[in-house]
C-alpha cells in the first residue's frame, strides 16, 4: 500500500501531469485544513474543560501601570495553580474602561462559562463597581470575586446587602486610608491644619468616596478642608494664584496615577511648595521617581508592608499575594466548581489567611475586608531611596 501511494505521487508529479499535480495539492491542502481544525477543536476543548480564574483588567494606559504591575506579579508565580483536586488555570482578559465592554467581558468570559470558578479584578474602583453589578445581576451561580485594587468603601456593603458573600478585598478600604491621611496631617501640622483636596475627574467612584470621607474626618477633627476638581493645567494655575495659598498645610490628590502625574508636573512648573499627599492609586514607579526634587515634599500611600526596594512597584507584590490567596482557597475547597468555591469562601472567610505575603498580612472579616493590612506613608529622598514616615 505505501509503495502504491508513493508511485501514485510520482505519477501525479511527473512532467506533463499539471492537472494531476493541482488535484493532489488540493487534496493535501484540504486534509491539512481539516486536520488542523480537528486538532484545534480538541485542544481548545481540553483547555476549556479545566477550571479557571478570569483576571479581568482595564487596558494599559500611559502612567497608569497598576493593571500591568498586578498582572506581572501574578504571572511571576505562574498561570496554573496546582491543587490536590487538579490544576486551575489563570486566564487574563482585557475589559477596557467602557461600561458596556466591561459588562460584556465579565459575562462572556466568565459568567456563562461554568468552568470559570472565580474572578480577579478590576483595575480601579469605578471599573470594579461595574463588574460587581454585572455579577450581582447574573441569575445563575455567581463566581467568587477577589478585589486586589479597588478601595471604594461601599463595594463590600453593596455585596453584603445583596447577600453576595463570596467576595474578598485584598487591600484596605478608603475609610482606613482617609483615617491614615487625617492622622498624618494632624501629627505634622496640628489638629487645626488646612488642606485642599484635589479630586480627580477620572475614576469618580473612588475619588468622590475617599474625598468625602477625608473632608468629613478633617473637619470633625478640628481642621479646615476645601475641595477642587482637577480637570487640566488650569486647575493648578488657579490654585497658584490664590492669595491664601500659603495658609495651606497640605494638598491631597485623590485619584489615579495618570492624572497624578499631571498634578505633579503642574506643581513643579508653577513652583507650588505646598506638600502634597497622593493616595494609593498613585503609587507607581513613574510618579515616585517624578516626585524627586519637587518644590514641596510629595508623599505616597501604599499597603505594602516592607518598603525597602523602590524598584518594586506596590501592585506587583499585591499580584503575587493574589496568587497566594487563590491557592489557599482552592486547597481548602473540596471540589473545583463555582458553587463549591463560593461556599468555601462564604463559610470559611475568617480562616483564609496569608501571614507572610509579599505585600503584608491577609486575614478577612465577615464582609471580606482585609484586616491584616494597613496603609503606610512614604516619600522619596533625593538619592532615590524610600523614607517611611513614622509617628502618626
Amino acid at each position: 500500500m505505501p509503495n502504491r501511494f508513493v508511485n501514485a505521487l510520482k505519477t501525479a508529479f511527473a512532467p506533463g501531469a499539471r492537472v494531476r499535480q493541482l488535484s493532489v495539492a488540493a487534496v493535501l491542502l484540504v486534509l491539512g485544513i481539516v486536520g488542523g481544525a480537528v486538532y484545534t477543536r480538541y485542544y481548545e476543548r481540553a483547555v476549556e474543560e479545566h477550571p479557571y480564574v478570569a483576571v479581568i483588567l482595564s487596558d494599559e494606559q500611559e502612567n497608569f501601570t497598576i493593571p500591568e504591575e498586578l498582572q506581572e506579579g501574578i504571572r511571576s508565580r505562574g498561570t496554573v495553580i496546582s491543587t490536590g483536586n487538579g490544576p486551575v488555570q489563570i486566564r487574563f482578559f482585557i475589559g477596557g474602561r467602557e461600561p458596556q465592554r466591561i459588562r460584556r467581558t465579565v459575562h462572556d468570559d466568565c459568567l456563562v462559562n461554568k468552568d470559570c470558578i472565580a474572578i480577579v479584578g478590576n483595575s480601579d474602583s469605578t471599573t470594579t463597581t461595574i463588574m460587581l453589578a454585572e455579577i450581582l445581576a447574573f441569575e445563575g451561580a455567581k463566581p467568587t470575586l477577589l478585589m486586589p485594587i479597588a478601595t471604594e468603601t461601599s463595594l463590600t456593603e453593596t455585596a453584603a446587602r445583596e447577600h453576595y458573600t463570596q467576595l474578598l478585598r485584598l487591600v484596605p478600604n478608603n475609610d482606613i486610608q482617609a483615617r491614615v491621611i487625617k492622622s498624618f496631617m494632624a501629627s505634622r501640622a496640628g489638629l487645626d491644619h488646612r488642606v485642599t483636596v484635589i479630586i480627580d475627574h477620572d475614576n469618580p467612584d473612588y475619588s468622590k468616596n475617599l474625598s468625602d470621607l477625608l473632608v468629613d474626618m478633617v473637619v470633625k477633627n478640628g481642621g479646615v478642608a476645601r475641595t477642587v476638581t482637577y480637570l487640566d493645567a488650569s486647575t493648578l494655575e488657579a490654585e497658584a494664584a490664590r492669595p491664601d495659598l500659603g495658609s495651606d498645610d497640605f494638598f491631597v490628590f485623590v485619584g489615579t496615577s495618570s492624572s497624578g502625574l499631571e498634578v505633579l508636573n503642574d506643581m513643579r512648573r508653577l513652583n507650588i511648595r505646598v506638600p502634597i499627599i497622593l493616595t494609593d492609586g498613585n503609587t507607581v514607579r513613574e510618579l515616585t521617581n517624578r516626585s524627586i526634587g519637587m518644590p514641596g515634599v510629595a508623599y505616597f500611600l501604599t499597603p505594602v508592608d516592607e518598603l525597602n526596594n523602590v524598584n518594586e512597584p506596590a501592585y506587583t507584590d499585591i499580584g503575587r499575594d493574589t496568587y497566594g490567596i487563590l491557592s489557599a482557597i482552592f486547597e481548602g475547597t473540596p471540589h473545583l466548581t463555582r458553587s463549591a468555591v463560593a461556599a468555601f469562601v462564604t463559610e470559611h472567610k475568617l480562616d483564609i489567611t496569608l501571614e507572610s505575603g509579599a505585600a503584608g498580612k491577609y486575614n478577612f472579616d465577615g464582609n471580606g475586608e482585609n484586616k491584616g493590612m494597613e496603609f503606610h506613608i512614604f516619600n522619596m529622598r533625593p538619592d532615590g531611596s524610600v523614607q517611611v514616615q513614622r509617628g502618626y
